[in-house]
């Protein structure tokens, strides 16, 4: 296996299992375009997984095209997900939907026409390159189109915004996906020729990830054990395979061990994390409830304090009208 497909494929389990786990632990519907984006990227990854371990052209070139439909929602699901995270959906919406419409335009052409991906051949020191069709340009301006717009929404939330909380999430959002979308884009230059091969497809996995730790780290998604299965989960699946992969006996039965002590710790991680999380929102929920009643006391007292103030002042009020009084009855008897 590849570098190229080993990157591929990790990006596929990280994304696909990160996807998962988001949509079914996670309530909120707006957290849900998340795991769309997640799944774009598993879509992509699947795609590129195949033509990078295809020898044939013709189903290289299917899985050249497959790809492509999963790269072209990427940027919409992550420009959908940001303006869901700032609050900004109804003003962005028909954008939203246009690009939506435009990423379903080269699902329909993907298969169906050269317009997409014209052809595949030899480049650099691949034997099975794709080409690019006469639309490839649209898709290019979408891809940087929205992603320049999301980080510039981002961008001008952080210079605004009073929350620490959020300027430290577009913080992480901003700066974690920097690194995996500009090693996402080395596949880009050698498709119209330039000989920069795709090395930076490995930190697509790493963005992925530093998102999700920086969102469930600043509880934007209520489910901190997200991120341990997923680590626990890939780093099963890599072990599981040790044992199929070493060439003596007792090294074989080695790495089995290693992956049955691993599935161990792995339980006792996942349950540890899952009761603290439980621990912390039984905390906060208690938090919470003494802050309401402190509130509503302090709002009672709030009352109590109007109305001795009040009180107070009709007090004042009668003592300074019999004090009139008495001095207008002593005037009185002095005339007298």
């Amino acid at each position: 296996m590849t570098y190229f497909a080993f990157s591929a494929l990790l990006n596929c389990i990280v994304g696909l299992l990160l996807g998962v786990l988001i949509f079914l632990k996670d309530t909120k519907k707006e957290n849900h375009v998340f795991s769309y984006w997640t799944f774009s990227i598993s879509f992509w990854s699947f795609g590129y997984y195949m033509w990078q371990t295809s020898s044939d052209a013709d189903v290289a070139l299917f899985w050249c095209r497959f790809l492509m439909v999963g790269a072209a929602f990427i940027p919409v699901t992550y420009t959908h997900f940001v303006v869901n995270f700032l609050k900004a959906f109804d003003k962005n919406k028909i954008l939203i939907y246009f690009s939506y419409a435009l990423a379903l335009f080269f699902l329909a052409i993907s298969f169906t026409t050269d317009w997409f991906v014209k052809g595949i051949g030899p480049k650099l020191f691949f034997d099975l390159w794709p080409e690019p069709g006469i639309l490839y340009p649209l898709f290019l301006a979408l891809f940087f189109g929205l992603l320049g717009y999301s980080w510039i929404l981002m961008y001008l939330e952080l210079k605004k915004s009073r929350s620490e909380s959020i300027k430290t999430q577009l913080k992480y959002l901003l700066f974690g996906t920097v690194p995996g979308y500009i090693g996402g884009s080395t596949n880009f230059p050698l498709w119209y020729g330039f000989p920069l091969p795709p090395w930076g497809n490995i930190f697509v996995s790493l963005y992925v990830v530093s998102t999700a730790i920086a969102l469930i780290k600043h509880h934007l998604f209520d489910i901190k054990t997200i991120l341990t299965e997923v680590l626990v989960s890939v780093m099963g699946i890599v072990l599981i395979t040790m044992p199929f992969l070493m060439p003596d006996p007792w090294l074989k039965y080695l790495a089995a061990g290693v992956f049955i002590f691993y599935c161990l710790i792995g339980y006792l991680l996942i349950r540890s994390t899952k009761k603290e999380v439980e621990a912390k929102e039984y905390f906060e929920e208690r938090v919470a409830e003494r802050t309401q009643e402190l509130e509503a006391s302090k709002k009672v007292a709030e009352e109590r304090a109007t109305e001795l103030e009040k009180w107070y002042k009709l007090t004042i009020g009668r003592e300074l009208r019999m004090a009139e009084l008495k001095k207008q009855i002593g005037e009185i008897e002095n005339k007298k």
